[in-house]
């Protein structure tokens, strides 16, 4: 896939989004995305498998409520990123900096955050379950009202981060 075919995968995501005779709901499932440009796109409610998104930068992207069930986000960079209502479970997010996210209400059961970096992350109502934050970095993320009985945060980092 070029940067071409995305993008008109992305515009026909859009006008299924809105209704329109001409849209179809984005499928990206198992691609490797990794080489792509994906910013300030809406891919909510899309369907993205076991999609590859290793070491790309994403910012400004709508994924709410969007299948992202073991999508792959190692060593990328996801700024201002809408994951509310996500289903990720067994993502793996593994050296990810992850900034400005809202992943509330997202099922992230099973999924594995090794070694990354939350900054200013809401986690709201995100399922936890089995959920692996060794070594991860928090900063400025409350974590609060969060079940984390069953989540791993070996050798995490809380730094100016609200446990309470």
């Amino acid at each position: 896939m070029d940067q071409k075919q995305l993008d008109k995968i992305l515009s026909e995501h859009l006008d299924w989004l809105c209704g329109r005779s001409n849209g179809k709901r984005a499928d990206l499932s198992g691609l490797n995305l990794s080489d792509m440009c994906i910013c300030n796109a809406n891919l909510s409610r899309a369907v993205l498998r076991g999609t590859d998104f290793s070491g790309i930068y994403l910012g400004n992207i709508n994924f709410s409520g969007a299948d992202l069930q073991e999508a792959i986000f190692s060593d990328a960079a996801l700024r201002y990123v809408d994951l509310s209502g996500a289903d990720l479970k067994k993502a793996k997010l593994i050296g990810t900096s992850l900034r400005y996210l809202d992943l509330s209400d997202a099922d992230l059961e099973g999924a594995n955050f090794s070694d990354a970096y939350l900054e200013q992350v809401n986690l709201n109502g995100a399922n936890l379950i089995e959920t692996c934050f060794m070594y991860t970095t928090f900063r400025y993320t409350d974590l609060t009202e969060l079940d984390v009985k069953s989540a791993d945060f070996n050798f995490a980092d809380f730094h100016c981060t609200d446990l309470n």
